[in-house]
């Protein structure tokens, strides 16, 4: 049943990002790919944190689309996400919500001890580890929409942004590694969304089925503001980091015929010499970065939730 409205919804989505021009064809069925692994998730902060996202990040993708396609090359028609984009910041946290699935689902635990005739080849899911994948997936999801949301609304602010890596320095709009105020206050919120949604997620759940969610103790108040905290400081954290990436492994370089940054791996037939250097070197392309961010940034969330609930045992 449960794979059956995954699937529904998936559908669903994918028909209304080609409808919308949010999703290219190949992004739509990358997005229903990350998608079924998501829905078929037992707990109802995956699936939301992943609709919130998706959500959110298209329609500020849309936002202030004329300026944007004047100030950033190779901005997509509409605002359109292919399936390298899609992949590239739903990846880790699909991994995530796989992983919780096979250790954490009491049916899919079952069915793997009835194929290997009783042997039990995983260990309990335990509170701790339970969390530890949550925070993680929703460390990953904070990243990738706080740094959306600092992309799609810091290149709009009136003021140049600066080089995080040199914060004297102004840098053209579309910058990579270029922040403004506007972006990372865009940045916080994008964060806090995400942890916001995992919480009340959390309330709305428990009351119908309380068995299935399994939180810390304490009161429904303090595991709010441990998720709301946990989505903004690693979604401000995240969208840092995707900077600092930008910055120092992107190439930047600006077109000053066209007046505008341009991606030094799409130069469309010109010389890198006819354009002038911003920054960085040519190591990773924009996708990459947006992948290594959010998969350092989940990963040092749940190793910071371990070490904090191995010193509090202690």
């Amino acid at each position: 049943m449960r794979v059956a409205l995954a699937l529904v919804l998936c559908g669903l989505l994918a028909a209304h990002g080609t409808r919308r021009k949010s999703l290219s064809p190949d992004g739509a069925i990358a997005a229903c790919v990350i998608g079924l692994l998501t829905f078929t998730n037992g707990n109802w902060g995956v699936s939301s944190t992943l609709l919130v996202f998706y959500l959110s990040s298209s329609r500020l993708t849309k936002y202030g689309h004329d300026r944007k396609v004047k100030l950033e090359d190779g901005h997509a028609e509409g605002g359109q996400r292919d399936a390298i984009q899609v992949f590239s910041n739903g990846f880790t946290g699909a991994a995530l919500s796989a992983l919780y699935i096979v250790t954490c689902s009491d049916s899919v635990r079952s069915f793997m001890e009835e194929v290997f005739q009783g042997k039990r080849l995983l260990a309990d899911c335990d509170g701790q580890w339970r969390t530890m994948l949550l925070v993680a997936y929703v460390s990953h999801y904070a990243c990738c929409n706080a740094d959306t949301w600092s992309s799609e609304l810091g290149i709009l602010a009136k003021r140049p942004p600066r080089l995080i890596t040199a914060p004297w320095r102004s840098v053209p709009p579309g910058t990579n590694g270029g922040v403004t105020l506007m972006g990372l206050s865009a940045s916080l919120g994008g964060g806090l969304a995400v942890g916001a949604t995992m919480a009340l997620s959390f309330l709305a759940q428990s009351a119908f089925t309380p068995s299935i969610v399994a939180t810390e103790s304490g009161s429904q108040w303090s595991m709010v503001l441990f998720w709301v905290a946990v989505g903004g400081v690693t979604g401000v954290f995240g969208s840092v980091l995707d900077s600092v990436f930008g910055a120092t492994l992107q190439m930047s370089l600006y077109d000053g015929d066209r007046k505008k940054v341009v991606d030094a791996r799409k130069l469309r037939g010109r010389k890198k010499s006819d354009l002038r250097h911003i920054s960085g070197v040519d190591v990773l392309d924009n996708n990459q970065v947006n992948f290594l961010s959010s998969l350092v940034t989940a990963v040092a969330a749940g190793m910071l939730y371990q070490l904090y609930v191995l010193s509090a045992n202690t």
